[in-house]
């Protein structure tokens, strides 16, 4: 059933033959500039690197170490400006051996068992229907690095079941599973050259970018959403200070649900960085790419994305992050659309008072939602947070989104806050509240949400754990119906075990 103010539009989906043209041809024209780029690169003169020099390694002087940078773009995926793992200029060593497996290999697995009374597990407006939860979990991770990869495992199964809703009980999957790599590190021309890097994760998302509700009940617009995603690159340290990226991004969305749109994006990417000072580092990117939504052809478009990164530790207390740049959206169907972006950081320390910290981000990019295609998010948030003895976080926030296909203007504005303090060496208290007031175009509708939670934590053993949880919100409209208003309360008894 589709939220109110929704209709679905009338439309022919792209034929499976455009498609794969479509895919194929940008490939295609990807491969080429890849290949061009492997010639242009291979004609710079491989340094003979001491063996002791490692990218990120301060004792070596100024080299080249990648700057942390916000999430921005409709990406919904890993961005490729976000900091990588450190690089080693390894010259021996098999690509796998067993003592890089004895040494480099952890994991480890664990156990959680929760009961839970929810009052409304439908959140419905009216009278309630009310149900007691069990949910168990079994999970395993598992991390092994070599001298030329890096791999991750995270599977986190979960079942739940419904004493009173039998038919609603449900396996759910959360899965994590990423590779990074060199290739061919051991032939001179791509030494320290081509990479590659691989995930694949399956989590539970909202279904409805508007209205959401909190996770008070798994039953209500919830989906399951499986990204796909391969970055093959090449890197190459020009100089001490200088490196440039050229790769091709392929991120395949699924979700669960038919009312979601499933999407493929193809992008090539061209990243020139720069580290001017042990404190400061910056980048230059470009990204030309397509999107198809399978089944929404309006949704479909081509996109191209310049930008300029900077990170600055402006002091021993104070960090300053930023990346601002200009995005081109052309659609196959509709009319384009283009603008700035930006993401803007800044958190530090109070003087004299190093573990407090304070933060402050602005945001204005395009974001991708599940099944309304995309919607233009502008954000400002300013918190903090407080860690020694007792721990205090809080935040405030205005934000508004704006939808490209439709006419949907949503503002919102809220704080949250949390508090927790060691009653006893093995016993924590958790307090924490929020406030949101939504307002949605064009319906006219108000919505104020509140919610409070209080848990008990009590550490049993190194390896165990046990909580005792109680959560109360609410959510009213101010429509005649108010269909989108519900009260609920939950509590819980959880077990954790990891070994």
């Amino acid at each position: 059933m589709y939220p109110k103010g929704y209709s679905p539009i009338d439309q022919e989906p792209m034929s499976v033959c455009k498609r794969t043209s479509f895919f194929f041809s940008s490939y295609a024209l990807s491969t080429v500039l890849m290949i061009g780029m492997v010639t242009a690169l291979a004609t710079f003169p491989l340094v003979a690197w001491p063996k002791e020099v490692e990218y990120g390694s301060s004792s070596a002087g100024p080299v080249f170490s990648e700057p942390a940078q916000v999430e921005y773009g409709p990406s919904a995926g890993l961005d490729p400006l976000e900091p990588a793992a450190v690089e080693k200029d390894s010259r021996s060593g098999s690509v796998f051996s067993l003592g890089d497996f004895a040494k480099n290999f952890s994991s480890s697995v664990n156990f959680s068992t929760e009961e839970e009374y929810n009052d409304n597990v439908f959140l419905d407006a009216n009278a309630g229907r009310s149900d007691f939860i069990t949910r168990i979990k079994l999970g395993m991770k598992a991390d092994l690095a070599g001298h030329y990869w890096n791999i991750s495992l995270d599977y986190q199964p979960e079942q739940i079941l419904y004493s009173r809703n039998a038919d609603q009980n449900e396996l759910k999957h959360q899965f994590t599973f990423s590779l990074n790599s060199g290739l061919d590190r051991k032939i001179t021309l791509f030494r320290n050259l081509a990479y590659l890097e691989f995930s694949d994760t399956v989590t539970r998302e909202n279904l409805y970018s508007r209205r959401q509700p909190h996770d008070e009940s798994p039953l209500v617009h919830q989906t399951t959403r499986n990204e796909l995603r391969i970055y093959p690159y090449l890197k190459k340290r020009i100089s001490r200070t200088n490196s440039l990226e050229f790769g091709y991004e392929y991120i395949n969305t699924g979700y669960s649900d038919s009312q979601a749109t499933d999407r493929e994006a193809g992008s090539g990417l061209l990243i020139l960085r720069k580290k001017f000072s042990r404190r400061m580092e910056g980048n230059i990117s470009y990204r030309l790419g397509r999107e198809l939504a399978h089944g929404n052809a309006f949704q479909d478009y081509t996109r191209q994305e310049a930008s300029v990164g900077l990170t600055d530790q402006v002091g021993p207390l104070l960090t300053l992050t930023g990346t601002g740049g200009y995005t081109w959206l052309m659609y196959h169907n509709m009319d384009d659309s283009e603008g700035t972006y930006w993401n803007i950081g800044l958190s530090g320390a109070l003087p004299l008072m190093k573990v407090p910290v304070i933060f402050y981000q602005y945001a204005n990019a395009y974001r991708n939602s599940v099944e309304d295609g995309l919607f233009r998010l502008r954000r400002h948030s300013l918190g903090g947070s407080y860690d020694h003895r007792i721990k205090v976080k809080g935040a405030v926030f205005t934000q508004t989104e704006s939808y490209q296909e439709r006419d949907w203007e949503d503002a919102s504005w809220g704080v949250d806050g949390s508090f927790s303090i060691a009653l006893h060496k093995k016993i924590d208290l958790v307090l924490a509240c929020g406030w949101m007031h939504n307002h949605f175009k064009p319906e006219d509708e108000k919505v104020k949400s509140r919610s409070a939670d209080t848990s008990l934590l009590f550490r049993v053993l190194p390896w165990a754990r046990l909580t005792i949880g109680y959560r109360y919100s609410r959510r009213d409209s101010n429509l005649d119906d108010n269909a989108s208003g519900y009260e609920n309360t939950i509590v819980s008894v959880r077990a954790d075990m990891e070994l």
